[in-house]
């Protein structure tokens, strides 16, 4: 893997004072406030992978980063700095965003996902130093760049993967040695004490799929942590201190998203979920 120039941070001025003015939705720096993330944690002396995919044969090639945006949302709208960011390019193209526009969202183009994971990492532990793995979604992209963020001289700490498929589709992304060979890499990475991330999908349990339930993978390993989403009420729009309810993210009937879920098809209940 090719590391590329970082980006380096200034000093961090505390972002949970910024006014939010959309109501009914959160800044990630109040999210951390609602779960009572202690405030002295900042990130410092943290490492975090995130994955960023694009390049191959699947659709658009573009997805990456813009150091403008990213300048104006930790500055402007937090009222942070810019936290360290450094690209490793594993396979592909490397930071390559393209146009954000749905259309190039429907042909494959990533960079809404990695502006957004980028943009959640920075503002809850904005010390921590940022690692963007670059790679293409085939099993040789995932496992050369799992290898990497776990062997090489960036100390990695962290991985988080904001991308996956059903597990069981025989005509998906996913196969049956596929999935092995990576998860193979995640059982490297746990052995090492790297804490791996993992979303957990967008369409509950369908998965995208037409029919029936289907886990997605990675989130489906054992040795991640499948993440999902939530609805979120607050106590307060204008100032939240407290969670006033909390369900599972469920808006399928309204032609929205929910979180996946599920049980595995292809893995065995770990001995921690007994």
């Amino acid at each position: 893997p090719k590391a590329d120039k970082t980006r380096k941070a200034g000093s961090h001025a505390s972002p949970a004072a910024v006014a939010n003015p959309f109501p009914g939705t959160f800044f990630p720096p109040q999210v951390g406030q609602l779960y009572n993330y202690p405030p002295n944690l900042d990130g410092s002396g943290q490492n975090v992978a995130v994955f960023a995919f694009n390049g191959g044969t699947s659709g658009d090639p573009h997805g990456g980063y813009s150091l403008a945006a990213l300048k104006v949302y930790f500055e402007k709208v937090l009222g942070g700095t810019m936290p360290a960011i450094t690209d490793v390019v594993v396979q592909g193209p490397g930071n390559d965003p393209g146009s954000e526009t749905q259309a190039s969202g429907d042909r494959g183009d990533s960079t809404d996902e990695v502006m957004l994971d980028m943009c959640v990492v920075g503002s809850v532990a904005p010390r921590a130093h940022i690692f963007m793995y670059f790679t293409e979604f085939t099993t040789q992209g995932w496992v050369d760049a799992l290898n990497a963020a776990i062997t090489d001289d960036n100390q990695i700490s962290v991985i988080s993967i904001s991308y996956g498929n059903p597990e069981d589709d025989p005509q998906g992304a996913w196969t049956p040695m596929g999935i092995n060979q990576v998860n193979q890499v995640f059982q490297a990475a746990i052995a090492k004490g790297i804490t791996v991330c993992c979303a957990s999908g967008d369409d509950g349990s369908l998965d995208d799929e037409r029919t029936g339930a289907h886990a997605d993978f990675p989130a489906s390993s054992p040795s991640v942590l499948g993440v999902g989403g939530t609805s979120l009420v607050a106590d307060s729009n204008a100032n939240p201190t407290s969670i006033a309810k909390e369900t599972v993210w469920n808006e399928l009937s309204q032609g929205g998203g929910a979180g996946g879920g599920g049980i595995s098809s292809v893995f065995t209940k770990p001995d921690y979920q007994d």
